[in-house]
């Protein structure tokens, strides 16, 4: 679960609409919200929308949860695991073509075929554990993944062999369906602001003309401290990867969720967290955020100097912010002698 910031104001949990005077925006609200994808999923609805629209948005989020959750014995992907060989649907089929471009992009930085690994460790479950090192050399060794059967138009159809790896779309999937509300949205001409557990699309521009207003969340904390905000105009897409989301102890050693393709083990880049802001898809804002923290920052670095239209905050496990800023992006860091601040513009 990617989650590494928090809106200025923080939504209830609820499962019904509430509606929300913003003061300092003077702007009125509706949003709506449910837990699915195993996180609190909410849509911010400004000015006139269809009041069908809500369900419309979750029902959306719901199938795609039903296509691709690994811990779903039903789910496509999950019959997928099991061995059940047959066409995808056309979800899966858009999803499978994302995913394996970025894994060919970001060679050894993201893939979706750790799901063995990913079920090794045991992040997903209540009893994470480090496995021994023939465990993870056995699961790398069944994590290849296999070459894409086209269909006719050119998107993925169905593997032509059995595949040895296992699929777990979890660095990518709530991007993914943040891009689907995104659609249902400006097919309705709805403004709205959309969080599937900290991945965040903004829709249109405010009714008030204000700017958007998100804040960064510090790794150090588990509760919603701000180390920053982000103010921005039109439509964008916001990401965060960390080491404080889903981690355990063991021996004294600190291992998290993030793992290298490479290496079958947690990434140690050096980042706690790197939050991505970009205008390009959700899903592949998410895939930015998991790949480029894989990379560090000196890495990132270069990549984004030849990518100005994506904005990078780096958080170190020395201390250190730094803001790469990308075109048309504001960030405005919060004083704190927790942090060393760096701001680099284009």
């Amino acid at each position: 679960m990617k989650s590494g910031f928090r809106l200025l104001f923080p939504l209830p949990a609820v499962l019904t609409a509430a509606v929300f005077l913003l003061f300092s925006c003077r702007s009125e609200s509706v949003v709506y919200s449910e837990w699915l994808m195993g996180t609190h999923c909410s849509i911010r609805f400004y000015g006139k929308y269809d009041p069908r629209l809500p369900k419309r948005c979750f029902d959306a989020i719901r199938e795609i949860e039903q296509t691709i959750s690994a811990t779903d014995p039903q789910s496509e992907v999950s019959l997928l695991n099991q061995g059940e060989m047959h066409p995808f649907s056309p979800l899966l089929s858009e999803l499978m073509g994302i995913s394996y471009k970025a894994a060919a992009q970001f060679d050894g930085l993201f893939s979706p075929g750790l799901g063995r690994l990913t079920a090794l460790w045991g992040f997903s479950g209540e009893a994470p554990r480090k496995p021994a090192d023939d465990e993870i050399a056995e699961a790398l060794r069944l994590s290849v993944l296999p070459p894409l059967k086209r269909a006719g138009n050119g998107t993925a159809a169905a593997f032509g062999e059995k595949p040895l790896c296992a699929f777990d779309f979890g660095a990518v999937g709530k991007g993914f369906a943040s891009d689907a509300v995104k659609r249902l949205c400006k097919e309705a001409n709805a403004v709205a602001l959309i969080n599937l557990g900290g991945n965040i699309q903004t829709v249109g521009e405010k009714p008030n003309g204000e700017p958007w207003i998100i804040s960064v969340q510090s790794p150090l904390t588990v509760g919603p401290v701000s180390v920053g905000t982000l103010q921005l105009r039109g439509e964008w897409s916001v990401s965060t990867s960390g080491d404080y989301q889903k981690f355990f102890y063991e021996d004294g050693v600190k291992y998290h969720h993030i793992l290298s393709p490479k290496t079958g083990k947690p990434t140690d880049s050096g980042l706690r967290s790197v939050t991505v802001v970009s205008r390009r898809s959700g899903a592949e804002t998410d895939i930015l955020s998991t790949a480029l923290f894989a990379a560090g920052e000196k890495k990132a670095s270069v990549w984004q100097q030849k990518n100005t239209d994506v904005t990078l905050i780096f958080m170190s496990q020395e201390n250190r912010l730094t803001a790469a800023a990308g075109k048309d992006t504001l960030f405005t860091p919060i004083e704190s002698s927790h942090w060393t601040t760096t701001i680099r513009t284009p």
